[in-house]
């Protein structure tokens, strides 16, 4: 299928809605506490609207859409990279976590 799926699409809404609001979220836990670690996990989230949406609009404008029985639906490389920031994002966040169980 050749073609570009419009960003407006209910996936990418929900998807970079998702996003902005984690980065929105993350940027204000760090003002309220002031600990680096929530603006690391902010700007980790940030790549992905400022980074990873342009690099999938680019493949898409290449490669087209994916098929959803295609393999590249999953593993295509703007989808990995996202995978990879929100990963990065919660790999950050471990160590708050294990603090909040230790307490």
């Amino acid at each position: 299928m050749v073609g570009r799926d419009s960003f407006w699409e209910p996936p990418h809404i929900m998807i970079y809605g998702g996003v902005m609001l984690a980065v929105a979220l993350g940027f204000a836990a760090w003002r309220i506490h002031r600990n680096t670690l929530w603006r690391n996990i902010a700007l980790a989230l940030l790549a992905i609207p400022l980074v990873v949406a342009p690099f999938d609009e680019v493949w898409h404008a290449i490669f087209g859409k994916e098929d959803i029985t295609s393999v590249w639906i999953i593993w295509s490389p703007p989808h990995v990279a996202l995978v990879l920031a929100i990963v990065w994002a919660f790999v950050l966040l471990l160590p708050f976590l294990r603090k909040e169980e230790l307490a």
